[in-house]
């Protein structure tokens, strides 16, 4: 049996947990594809992952971040435990990405992503104008993650067109 280089490509970039994703990408309006991007950047799809800023879970959200999206979601007893969890996990940072930060950044994906990463507490101090070009990024770790999630994003769409 030969194995193509889409096959190939399909196992290196998965679509775990897809189902949810497209549920939520749908209603938060974004592609799904762009969230399987973030999600294979921020923990390579280990529901357990924990960052050194002990961001959690796929989607890898802080508990302030967790907290601000169960308010504006208006979840009703939410407890930081459930930040693990899958569904949520997804649903936070889907429309945290999707309904805060692009529309905080006018559909820019790019200071979107740049924020998601660095806080857009710092994108604000950027003071761009016009769009982010990948020089504008002040932090390295920002710039190669905005590159490696444009990077997977082109991947995953045309691998699943």
């Amino acid at each position: 049996m030969i194995i193509s280089i889409i096959q190939v490509y399909r196992i290196n970039f998965p679509l775990k947990h897809f189902d949810m994703v497209k549920k939520y990408a749908e209603e938060y309006d974004v592609n799904p594809y762009l969230i399987m991007a973030i999600m294979k950047a921020e923990s390579k799809f280990d529901e357990n992952a924990v960052s050194r800023a002990n961001a959690k879970g796929l989607m890898q959200l802080t508990e302030d971040t967790a907290v601000f999206c169960a308010k504006k979601l208006d979840v009703k007893d939410f407890e930081l435990s459930q930040i693990k969890d899958v569904e949520t996990n997804i649903r936070f940072g889907t429309w945290y990405y999707a309904k805060f930060l692009l529309d905080k950044y006018s559909g820019d994906e790019r200071l979107a992503l740049a924020a998601y990463n660095a806080g857009f507490g710092n994108v604000d101090k950027w003071d761009i104008e016009g769009g982010l070009n990948i020089e504008d990024i002040k932090f390295e770790e920002t710039k190669k993650y905005v590159q490696r999630v444009e990077s997977f994003y082109s991947i995953y769409k045309k691998i699943y067109r």
